[in-house]
């Protein structure tokens, strides 16, 4: 009887690796769903502000949303940032920002694209690089870093650069 108990030991051995590989298996399959449905969060963000469906953002985006992308451009609520959308989308007719590159891990998500307008009164065309980084919680966008370089479009369109107290020598 001990020769078969012995014999069996590498069995069940066996058996309780495959067991536990099939749930670490299950288990990354679930993190890999979950992180193709933060890519499609922030796809459907990027849309919204594409489209100006501000309802959508009830479903992506934390109330208490933080937006931080310079003094004239932070968020600091879901309220914050439908009134942020709808004015760009005024400025800017139309509207179009890509999406290059995009990965998300664990709580957090990026992606690398462009940011593409017609100025409403201006006329003029506006085309620069941006760069956004997300943070989720509880399934939604809770928090975005994004930056821009907007400098050389800008000048296209008029804008003048003039250094603190030159603004006097102007005059």
């Amino acid at each position: 009887m001990r020769e078969e108990a012995a014999g069996d030991r590498p069995r069940a051995a066996l058996t309780i690796l495959c067991w536990i590989g099939l749930v670490l298996c299950l288990a990354s399959i679930g993190g890999a769903a979950e992180l193709e449905d933060r890519d499609a969060q922030i796809q459907a963000y990027v849309d919204v502000w594409n489209t100006g469906e501000l309802d959508r953002l009830d479903e992506l985006v934390a109330s208490d949303f933080q937006r931080h992308a310079g003094p004239d451009e932070s968020c600091r609520s879901l309220s914050d940032l439908r009134e942020l959308i709808a004015q760009t989308r005024t400025i800017w007719k139309p509207l179009r920002i890509t999406i290059d590159d995009q990965m998300t891990t664990g709580d957090n998500g990026a992606f690398r694209g462009g940011f593409y307008g017609v100025h409403a009164e201006v006329g003029g065309v506006i085309e620069f690089p941006i760069m956004s980084m997300v943070r989720f919680a509880d399934g939604l966008i809770a928090e975005e870093w994004i930056i821009g370089d907007n400098f050389l479009s800008l000048m296209v369109l008029g804008y003048e650069l003039v250094p603190p107290g030159f603004e006097i020598i102007g005059r």
